[in-house]
């Protein structure tokens, strides 16, 4: 049915429609939550965090395994937490966005965040794209998964932004994070396959770069802030919530 109907173009605009629907979804929250009580903004960024980890350990990393295999997906982790810790480096040392320490960092993750999550866009289109033309009955239920995920990354990835003063850069990150799935799904539906490792290695690096974005650009600021037990508490519910996701997803 889909071969039939869906060319290249149409693939790419669905996967374009797809990775920023859910994306969108999340920053229309962090848009309610930072407008009605900034306070609790932060705590909320904790709870999308607390789900991202939960998917990322139950999801996405027995997803890549199963992909390409156990050493690529950590290979993929360890170059993604090198990475972002590099670019993070230089960051610091060259860039100052604001006059304020703590808006920077709230900037600071929101960029490195983009790029975690644009990256991580870019294999879900490749599935998507290669589904349209290998597996059409698969496609509903890849296309809910995709945006339920992007939900809580949506949360995460505009609230730092709405704490920086910055929320007229929405549409703008939003759409960032949405082209590289409409790319992806346009590759994925022209080769009609997907490169197992290069797809695994993927994963493992988005998990890596998200995994340290989440510790140490969100969680040990505030930790250092705030104290322990409602950063806690906050990746506590997250957790559960995002093996409430996990478990109606599957």
């Amino acid at each position: 049915m889909f071969n039939d109907t869906i060319n290249v173009f149409k693939a790419g605009l669905l996967g374009l429609i797809l990775g920023g629907s859910g994306i969108g979804i999340g920053a229309i929250i962090a848009l309610i939550v930072g407008s009605v009580r900034r306070k609790i903004a932060s705590f909320v960024i904790h709870v999308a965090a607390g789900m991202m980890m939960i998917i990322i350990v139950l999801d996405i990393i027995p997803e890549s395994i199963a992909i390409g295999g156990f050493p690529l997906t950590i290979a993929g982790i360890l170059l993604g937490l090198y990475g972002i810790r590099q670019f993070e480096r230089i960051s610091h040392r060259i860039i100052t966005f604001t006059t304020g320490t703590r808006t920077d960092s709230w900037l600071r993750a929101g960029l490195l965040f983009t790029f975690a999550v644009a990256l991580h866009n870019f294999p879900a289109g490749i599935a998507l794209g290669s589904s349209l033309v290998n597996s059409p009955q698969l496609v509903k239920s890849l296309s809910i998964t995709m945006i339920t995920h992007a939900i809580p990354e949506g949360i995460a990835l505009i609230l730092p932004f709405v704490l920086a003063n910055m929320s007229h850069m929405v549409l703008l990150i939003v759409a960032i994070v949405g082209i590289p799935t409409g790319l992806g799904a346009c590759l994925g539906y022209v080769f009609g396959m997907i490169i197992p490792e290069g797809q695994s290695l993927l994963l493992g690096i988005t998990v890596g770069t998200i995994v340290y974005i989440a510790i140490f650009e969100m969680v040990r600021p505030a930790w250092k802030e705030r104290g322990g037990l409602s950063v806690t508490a906050g990746i506590l519910i997250g957790g559960w919530l995002g093996l409430l996701l996990i478990e109606c997803l599957h």
